[in-house]
């Protein structure tokens, strides 16, 4: 789906509704701009920057606690 934007003069402009829905954009959030040139080909890209409290459970747990003995080969 294809959208227009009109840039202020303040260099703002409003993302359209559809684009904010798919990449999750709610108002205060960060959004990283990138342009990548491929071959002359221009490409523009955008990622909503997730929050530290998002990445909450990412990682996954370790398996188990070490203890000081399991770590003896080290």
């Amino acid at each position: 789906m294809n959208s227009l934007s009109t840039v202020t003069s303040k260099g703002q402009i409003t993302l359209p509704n559809h684009i904010r829905k798919a990449a999750k954009i709610k108002p205060g959030d960060q959004v990283y701009f990138s342009t990548i040139n491929v071959k002359g080909q221009i490409y523009h890209t955008y990622e909503r920057i997730k929050k530290f409290s998002e990445l909450k459970g990412s990682i996954p747990k370790p398996a188990g606690i070490f203890k000081p003995e399991d770590l003896s080969w080290v």
